[in-house]
């Protein structure tokens, strides 16, 4: 997943929701802190819920399989 479903944003984004409690919501606001580029993060976003890995929800977005968002806690 990590090498052919994403840029480098998309990653940078899993992985600050990796970092968040299993199953938890992650603030919209926080991913917008974290990746510098705005359009950036949006078209990754968009992206993401593309390929079925996040989804919106509560002013936020969280991993559609907590599975993958484990995967993604894991990585360094």
């Amino acid at each position: 997943i990590e090498q052919n479903q994403m840029n480098e944003v998309g990653r940078e984004a899993l992985r600050l929701m990796g970092m968040y409690d299993e199953g938890a919501v992650v603030p919209r606001q926080a991913l917008v802190e974290y990746v510098p580029s705005l359009m950036a993060l949006e078209a990754a976003l968009t992206a993401l819920q593309h390929r079925e890995l996040i989804e919106t929800c509560d002013e936020g977005y969280r991993f559609q399989v907590p599975l993958v968002g484990r995967w993604f806690a894991a990585r360094p």
